[in-house]
Order: structure tokens, then sequence, then C-alpha cells
């Protein structure tokens, strides 16, 4: 999750959307007590299909294996895909992906905030 919390609670007007196939463990689930969180446990095609279409941004976190077809939805809509160093898809796989070193919140925060006005 790394620097998920922070971001969630640095921009409480932003909404942070998590999707899952499966269902969360507790350090997803405590995220919950903020506001600006909601989560979708066992996502479904059509609940991907709105947020593509909703979301101002593609927070890339997922360090265990990249969701291509989710990941190039997303790019295709042409919403920009953020995500740090450490769990980045390789360099030239997708436009509009940005990688911000992973002790850049502060980077990655800036970029965020103007994505959510």
């Amino acid at each position: 999750m790394g620097q998920l919390p922070q971001l969630i609670q640095s921009l409480p007007d932003c909404q942070f959307n998590i999707a899952a196939w499966t269902s969360f463990g507790k350090p997803v689930m405590q995220l919950l007590a903020a506001d600006n969180v909601r989560l979708y446990p066992h996502v479904t095609r059509p609940q991907i299909n709105k947020l593509v279409h909703t979301c101002n941004a593609y927070l890339d976190v997922n360090c265990d294996g990249k969701e291509e077809q989710i990941l190039r939805q997303f790019e295709q809509a042409g919403t920009p895909l953020l995500s740090f160093q450490s769990v980045a898809a390789a360099p030239g796989s997708y436009q509009r992906y940005s990688t911000f070193a992973d002790d850049d919140t502060t980077g990655m925060l800036h970029q965020l905030q103007e994505l959510c006005k």
C-alpha cells in the first residue's frame, strides 16, 4: 500500500476508488475510515467500465503484477496513469504514464491535486 494512506489523508477533496477482483485485507479495509475512499471488492466489469469513464487518474499501485487490460482501458480513455518507481510498469509500456520516485510523495500529491480540480 505504500504511500496510499498519506495520499488519501492529504487529498480529502479527491475521491479514491480502490478495486480488486478479490476481498480486501484489513489494511485496505481500514482506509474506509476516510470519507474520500470507496472500495470495490469483487469488482465487476460493469463497475470497472464506470470507473474508467469517471476517474480523473489511475494510480498504479499494484505490486503483485499489472492488470494490463484495465490499464489499457484507462489509457484509451485518456486517463493519466500514475505510479511510484518501486511498483511502476516498464518504461514506455503506456502513454500518459508518470512515475514518481518512491520518496516523492509530494510530487504525486501535486499531480493529483491538479487532476482532481
